[in-house]
């Protein structure tokens, strides 16, 4: 059962806004492959399909060529620099061919890798060609497929999923630790401190202490000091209060 069309899509009532949709959507991939601003023609293909071709893609969006079109196609490809009857340039021509051929099918959503497609399971198929050019392409795109393309020429894409700012910081790294306590000294006795002098600050070691987080006290959390065997480590009492705003 095909899928219905997404309300804010509907289908197109406008004569030829689908194939003027694959133009638009893939004149990027002609000039990338042909070094040309040949325009992209594209229109409806009523010709019986031959058992011949080759397809490229998925029964969903798949792109099919003919032998005799390979040649052509593959000349246009190195404008023209090679000679299709030498081993060597065949051999290179035909690695060109496919790897286009695969880009294309891939940008139509496909993987791109040589399927077997029966002439019979193909029901509707656009032509597709640049302008100036003695070859074409056919395209079998399913409705999925061809409302794909519209979006995407037309510049509607889904929203990206957001993520909230707790899970987006959730992977960083942030120093943990304990606030042991304070201690007011006026500057006279700061300055007279020297080494072996106490400082006697306000909490004990046996109280829960507050949680630092990334070096600031955190007002929800509670922790004890504690030495295991491990060496000093810091045991939770209770749980800090991360706040993203």
């Amino acid at each position: 059962m095909s899928e219905a069309p997404e309300p804010w899509l509907p289908p197109s009532a406008v004569e030829g806004e689908v194939e003027r949709a694959v133009a638009a959507f893939l004149s990027p991939w002609v000039k990338d492959w042909l070094s040309r601003g040949d325009a992209v023609r594209v229109g409806g293909h009523s010709a019986p399909v031959g058992e011949d071709l080759c397809w490229f893609g998925s029964t969903g969006a798949a792109v099919g060529i003919t032998p005799a079109t390979r040649t052509k196609f593959g000349m246009a490809l190195v404008d023209g620099q090679a000679d299709p009857d030498n081993p060597a340039d065949r051999e290179l021509l035909d690695r060109l061919i496919d790897a286009a051929l695969a880009d294309l099918a891939g940008r139509l959503g496909s993987k791109g890798e040589a399927l077997g497609v029966c002439a019979s399971d193909i029901r509707s198929i656009l032509r597709f060609s640049p302008e100036n050019e003695r070859w074409h392409l056919l395209l079998s795109l399913d409705s999925r497929a061809r409302i794909a393309i519209r979006k995407a020429a037309a510049g509607h894409h889904p929203a990206p999923a957001l993520a909230s700012l707790r899970d987006a910081v959730a992977p960083e790294r942030v120093a943990i630790g304990c606030h042991i306590g304070r201690a007011a000294l006026s500057a006279g006795e700061v300055a007279g401190l020297a080494p072996g002098d106490l400082i006697t600050f306000d909490r004990r070691l046996a109280d829960d202490l507050p949680l630092t987080v990334a070096g600031r006290i955190d007002a929800g959390g509670k922790a004890k000091i504690v030495d295991e065997g491990l060496g000093p480590a810091v045991r939770i009492i209770q749980a800090a209060e991360l706040q993203c705003s």
